[in-house]
């Protein structure tokens, strides 16, 4: 009821929405009612006939942009519009934000790296690092967690948080989940023909494990390395809890694909979303990851404490591992120990490393919060 007979509605992928507005400029008065009125439209609950009287409320956020008789290109447009919708989110959801034209320069920084990454892939620039995940008592060594840098040919080593922003809301990011995962399993190779078994966690973006490609993508992989149908395991997927709820249908249908063969699922960040049972109840997780903030509040106050708490139960309960991410001091050891948490990683394990320097750092590793605990 927001909108007006001559506007247009389609979906665009995922939860993401286009809407063209005719017979609009910057000028009219009412404008800011108007993108006002359509936020506040998503609030209302729907009813999805699940219960009487409940509902299910969403949040929104719009990004928009006005077309300019000189340049009313559609790509551009949409450009204009997703810049100024994560622009937006950037400063709370719940809003709507207009496009300015001094983003450009910003998004033509977007376009810049986007180009490179693209000859990244294909020059195969992209390396992997590993972080343990150990035993916090026994120091047991769990597997480690394959993280992606972009060896750049001018800039050196550099880290996800300078392009994967960018490179996870296109097409690129399939790309660059099947270079990672073919790494990984090549590294996964070397270390067991050297004598050294390690289960490998790949992070997968949402937008490649929804796509209609992962499955072909996972079948390629294995007929590579193991072409007898061998495929001994030791392969876990590593997913954010929210992204899942893009779609949670085919994520059911994905993440079945993968348990049948022998590839662990583990969700991410568990405990931010706001669906985390419901993840748990539909499908096959074989592992939660904690998310560090939780950790890192854990000496806060009772609350946090609490809530670290109850994540350790329900995994114990639900015969699921439980992995806190971000232990970076001996107290944070210490107190995950006293509250029956058996795995970890972090600054405080291991950052990550080279393939090359693993074995070497598992042969001097041991906890350093052991006494301590004990104690």
């Amino acid at each position: 009821n927001a909108l007006r007979e001559t506007d247009m509605l389609a979906r665009l992928g995922g939860d993401e929405f286009g809407l063209l507005l005719t017979n609009l400029s910057a000028a009219d008065s009412d404008l800011p009612d108007f993108f006002s009125r359509i936020v506040d439209a998503l609030h209302a609950p729907f009813d999805l006939e699940v219960e009487e009287g409940e509902g299910l409320s969403i949040t929104g956020s719009l990004g928009l942009t006005l077309c300019p008789p000189e340049e009313p290109l559609p790509e551009v447009l949409l450009s204009h519009a997703d810049l100024a919708l994560y622009r937006g989110k950037e400063r709370g959801k719940d809003r709507w934000f207009l496009f300015e034209s001094q983003m450009s320069d910003s998004l033509e920084d977007q376009h810049r790296i986007h180009r490179e990454f693209e000859q990244a892939l294909s020059r195969r620039e992209i390396v992997l690092h590993y972080q343990p995940q150990v035993g916090l008592e026994d120091g047991t060594i769990l597997g480690v967690e394959a993280l992606a840098r972009w060896n750049h040919p001018e800039k050196g080593l550099l880290f996800p948080d300078s392009f994967i922003d960018i490179v996870e809301k296109t097409p690129l990011v399939m790309r660059l989940g099947r270079l990672v995962l073919e790494l990984a399993q090549e590294q996964k190779r070397q270390w067991h023909e050297a004598g050294l078994d390690l289960r490998i966690s790949v992070n997968v973006g949402a937008l490649h494990f929804l796509s209609g490609s992962f499955g072909q993508d996972i079948e390629d992989l294995l007929r590579t390395h193991f072409p007898g149908g061998d495929f001994p395991g030791g392969l876990v997927i590593e997913i954010t809890e929210r992204e899942l709820f893009r779609d949670l249908s085919l994520a059911q249908k994905v993440a079945e694909f993968c348990h049948e063969r022998g590839i662990l699922l583990s969700l991410d960040d568990f405990g931010t979303g706001q669906a985390s049972l419901t993840a748990l109840q539909k499908l096959p997780v074989r592992e939660i990851k904690i998310d560090r903030g939780f950790v890192q509040r854990i000496h806060q106050g009772e609350k946090d404490r609490a809530i670290v708490a109850s994540l350790l139960a329900t995994g114990q309960m639900m015969k699921i591992d439980v992995v806190a991410e971000g232990v970076e001091t001996q107290e944070d050891g210490s107190s995950l120990i006293s509250m029956g948490c058996r795995w970890a990683q972090g600054f405080g394990i291991a950052r990550p490393m080279p393939p090359s320097d693993l074995p070497g750092w598992i042969r001097g590793w041991s906890p350093p919060w052991g006494s301590a605990a004990k104690g």
